[in-house]
Formats: structure tokens, sequence, C-alpha cells
């Protein structure tokens, strides 16, 4: 393990990643955090303060020819965080607030084709955030509340949409799995 100095940013942390990227924030806002890089580290996500939106957190998506870009939010929703990105970096998944429910968490898949999509909740319930993506970008997995307020993991599909997994989020809690191979990862759940 290497000794850093107090004051020396961690390599690989997020506000580095930006700053060597050349652009640390959306529309000058106040700060931005970078939750995942494609496999290729061509295209990094997650979310910033955006200066052109009184600093509203926006989930980004960065490129070094497009530079930041605010994937914005579900129907005018007040916020939004990318968490993870397909292997290409064509698909981006995360949760945003849904101006179209008041505001309630949504979990949501981003193209550029077909911009951000709301995947829902588990049987009527008001939060869900997608947290991993597969390398092809159609399996996703997260967690989402259900009517009974119970949190619980998820599987989505374009085929079956989103699907109760057989554990809660407590017995995922600690899991940092991702869902790159996710045939392996499905199969420990």
């Amino acid at each position: 393990m290497s000794k850093r100095k107090p004051d020396e940013k961690q390599p690989g942390t997020s506000s580095s990643a930006c700053a060597l990227a050349g652009q640390s924030t959306l529309n000058g806002g106040e700060f931005s955090s970078v939750m995942a890089v494609n496999m290729t580290g061509r295209v990094a996500v997650g979310f910033a303060a955006d200066g052109g939106a009184d600093n509203a957190m926006r989930a980004f998506r960065w490129t070094k020819d497009d530079g930041m870009v605010s994937l914005g939010t579900l129907n005018g929703g007040s916020h939004s965080c990318a968490y993870a990105v397909s292997r290409s970096g064509d698909v981006v998944v995360g949760c945003s607030a849904d101006g179209a429910c008041g505001n309630a968490v949504r979990a949501f898949r981003w193209t550029k084709e077909e911009g951000m999509v709301c995947l829902g909740t588990l049987d009527g319930g008001d939060y869900a955030e997608a947290r991993s993506v597969n390398a092809t970008g159609d399996v996703i997995l997260g967690w989402s509340t259900d009517s009974s307020g119970t949190f619980s993991a998820f599987v989505w599909t374009p085929e079956s949409g989103m699907q109760r997994l057989d554990k809660t989020y407590g017995d995922m809690a600690g899991s940092r799995a991702g869902c790159q191979g996710s045939e392996k990862v499905l199969d420990t759940l």
C-alpha cells in the first residue's frame, strides 16, 4: 500500500478522474462524482451539480469527444444519478426523480437513441435504483421497494421488464458484485 500526503488526491477518485478529463462539472456547477467507467476506459458516468439548473444533481455521461453531458431527468424530475455503464458505453443506468410521480425516485436506462427511460418499481413501490448493467446493456440489476415498503433486489430485461429476485436488499448488502457476467451473478443470488 502506498502512502500519500493528507492533502494529496487518491488516484482514480472522481475529482481527479474529471480533472484529467478536462472538465469537472456541468455548466460550472459546484461538484461532480464519477461512479463508473466502461471497460475501455473511454466513457465515465456519475452525477454532478448542474450550474444551469441551480446546481441540481444530474446524471452525466463523459467522453473525450463530447465532454460531460447531462442525461437529464425523468419527466422534469428534480435530480438524477448514473451508477453504471455497459462495456461499450452506450447504455447507462441509475435513478432519477420522476416529475410525473411527484418526484418519486425511479430506476432508469439511458441510450442516445431512446434517452432516459423509466424502468418502474416492483409491485407499486415508491422507490427504485438501477445499480449495475451487463456488458451488452440488456440485463440490469438494482433494488426497489414494493407496495409494503420492503426493499428487494430486481433484475430487468427488455423481454420481461422488472422482476423480483428471491433476495431482499438486506441479503445483498455488502455485495459489490456487478453483472458484467450476469448469468453468473444471477446464479449466486
